[in-house]
């Protein structure tokens, strides 16, 4: 991430990012990059979910995190929260 004078950000495990050990415990002290797309163009979101949803039904993703201000969730948005690789 960076932060208002670009520098990188390091961060750490917390709400709402909890990282997780392979057996479900929590790992307080994880840290990870982050990296962060902003995109105004319209239709962004229906492309940045419609790009998840293949890489969630081709198994290339195991996880993500999405962020977004858009009040509305297009066709994709909602069928990656009823997805999974097993369906």
């Amino acid at each position: 991430m960076q932060g208002p004078k670009g520098q990188v950000i390091l961060a750490t495990s917390a709400w709402p990012i909890m990282i997780q050990d392979p057996d479900g415990k929590p790992v307080p002290e994880a840290r990870f990059l982050v990296s962060v797309a902003q995109r105004e163009e319209k239709g962004s979101d229906v492309n940045v979910a419609s790009h998840l949803l293949l890489d969630l039904l081709h198994q290339r993703i195991t996880a993500a995190v999405v962020i977004s201000t858009t009040a509305t969730s297009p066709f994709p948005w909602r069928r990656l929260g009823s997805s999974s690789p097993s369906e």
